[in-house]
């Protein structure tokens, strides 16, 4: 049952219009207070600035990860091209190869997974 005024995943109202727990004109607590201190606190700045650094090095590396995938299937996307032409394949009379023909990005999937392990 919800209750008065509150829709899928709000939080409750108290007829009052306050937050539920809480009175008109009191004192959130020293709770709150802590927690503007430690904003405040060079230690927990720093250690959130090494954290966004860390971040952005992830993301550079998984960057460097895609490029480095993208390159390895258009390399055996060409070396499958240069089979198919090599077996008498001809692109521009778009014809279906009469020999077997390996996905090229089958092929770029499983030099990944060989290199990952």
């Amino acid at each position: 049952m919800r209750e008065r005024g509150m829709a899928m995943g709000q939080a409750p109202q108290s007829d009052s219009g306050t937050e539920p727990g809480t009175e008109p004109g009191t004192d959130p607590g020293p709770a709150l207070d802590a927690g503007a201190a430690a904003v405040d606190s060079p230690l927990i700045a720093a250690a959130g600035a090494a954290a966004v650094r860390a971040l952005h090095a992830e993301n550079i590396a998984a960057a460097a990860r895609l490029r480095a995938c993208y390159e390895l299937y258009s390399v055996c996307e060409d070396e499958q091209l240069r089979r198919d032409l090599a077996a008498g394949y001809d692109p521009q009379l778009d014809l279906k190869p009469q020999h077997a023909v390996i996905d090229p990005f089958h092929i770029a999937c499983a030099e990944i997974v060989a290199a990952y392990g």
